[in-house]
């Protein structure tokens, strides 16, 4: 069974080096540029922001007046903060986020009673850091389950925007859980791959194993419900389920990333920084 306590995790936040996170290259964050205008920032050469802050003269006049811009993009990656890309990026595009704040990544599922926020409850969460799980239960520990999501930067979960955030928003009575979130769902699926949690994990290889193989959602509020019949076993199927679908949230954001990555035209290829064990690189136009 996962931990309920102790600090299996701790956030780990490494201060930024000057290495190539994705954001350097992007110029989208940027209030005026589009898809259009950053493929043309990349076509004329400049392909980070420190080639545009090196710049002298700029192929197109608009290109100056992003500067001041540039350099608080330089500033605020310098400071970690998350919130100012999370608010300045596309919904569409802050899959970009992942590479740069993963250090500090909680990967988040939540159990409840129903689908209804607004008469049903949280019965188990669990917060994965990408080193040691943290399993919250109702009756339990739960109340310890906000305070660990803020010390966050990034919140990852796979159909959250719908159904954990505002379940924990209502439940909780908060309105700012985390700097920056990202729905590898939604991400996914604009490449395709769609469907619930464990049907995508199909799709990439990934086989659950034992008796909660063919434990999902449905399941979860009768398993709730027999544990408090008396049922041990029951709460224990729950954890490990509720564990297995927080763990996976990794894999699949890393897959979200990558796909997504190949997708971006650039000049020239750019290493990226490593994401879990891989290494990606943008595409070569």
């Amino acid at each position: 069974m996962p931990a309920t306590g102790g600090d299996a995790t701790e956030p780990h936040s490494s201060p930024y080096d000057g290495g190539h996170y994705l954001l350097e290259h992007s110029f989208i964050p940027i209030h005026g540029v589009g898809e259009s205008r950053e493929v043309a920032i990349w076509r004329s050469g400049i392909r980070t922001w420190h080639d545009f802050l090196e710049k002298r003269s700029f192929k197109y006049p608009w290109l100056a007046r992003l500067s001041p811009k540039v350099e608080e993009s330089l500033e605020r990656l310098n400071d970690r903060d998350a919130f100012f890309f999370h608010s300045n990026l596309p919904s569409t595009e802050r899959w970009r986020l992942y590479d740069a704040f993963k250090t500090n990544c909680g990967f988040l599922d939540i159990e409840t009673t129903g689908l209804d926020p607004s008469t049903d409850t949280i019965t188990v969460a669990g917060l994965f850091n990408g080193r040691g799980l943290k399993t919250f239960i109702r009756g339990k520990n739960l109340e310890e389950l906000i305070p660990e999501i803020k010390r966050h930067s990034l919140l990852v979960t796979y159909g959250g925007s719908c159904f954990d955030l505002p379940f924990i928003r209502g439940q909780f009575n908060v309105t700012h859980l985390c700097d920056a979130h990202i729905d590898p769902r939604y991400v996914l699926a604009r490449l395709g791959y769609k469907g619930r949690l464990k049907r995508i994990e199909k799709r990439f290889g990934l086989q659950r194993k034992g008796p909660i193989a063919e434990v999902d959602g449905s399941v979860a509020p009768l398993l709730w419900r027999q544990y408090k019949s008396g049922s041990s076993k029951a709460l224990e199927t729950l954890i490990r389920y509720n564990a297995e679908d927080a763990t996976s949230l990794q894999v699949l954001m890393q897959k979200a990333y990558a796909l997504s990555l190949k997708k971006i035209p650039i000049h020239v290829a750019a290493q990226l920084r490593v994401v879990g064990n891989q290494s990606y690189q943008m595409l070569v136009m």
